[in-house]
């Protein structure tokens, strides 16, 4: 199962086409997706970010069923810092420091719209 405890980068391909699965369906009730992205392994899995929180959505299978979810709720969060590349490659990361300790890199392919994502965690993280 996935935990983001155990990770140091997540490598995520942004996929704003992708359907979303049933669980993130229902979440997106309370909360507004900002990107949809998916890891660049090629998995039918998935990654949210909304408003409030980070979704890792481990897919069971082609079809979408989820086998399980790990959430990362922003007020998790103690620091963050924002890298952006401009250019062809579009690349850019975002680092979330835990709590814990640990940071977690997110590095997206593709255009991620990072700042959305730099405001959301900051008032993520007054909440």
């Amino acid at each position: 199962m996935f935990s983001f405890q155990d990770q140091e980068e997540i490598r995520l391909v942004v996929n704003s086409g992708a359907k979303l699965l049933d669980l993130a369906e229902k979440m997106a009730d309370n909360s507004a997706v900002l990107l949809k992205c998916r890891p660049e392994s090629g998995r039918n899995d998935q990654v949210l970010f909304t408003d409030r929180e980070v979704l890792y959505i481990d897919a069971k299978d082609l079809v979408g069923h989820t086998e399980a979810a790990a959430v990362l709720p922003y007020s998790s969060v103690v620091s963050f810092a924002v890298e952006t590349a401009g250019g062809i490659m579009g690349e850019s990361a975002l680092r979330l420091d835990l709590l814990t300790g640990k940071s977690v890199s997110f590095r997206f392919k593709g255009k991620a719209d990072v700042v959305s994502l730099a405001a959301a965690v900051r008032k993520g993280m007054k909440a």
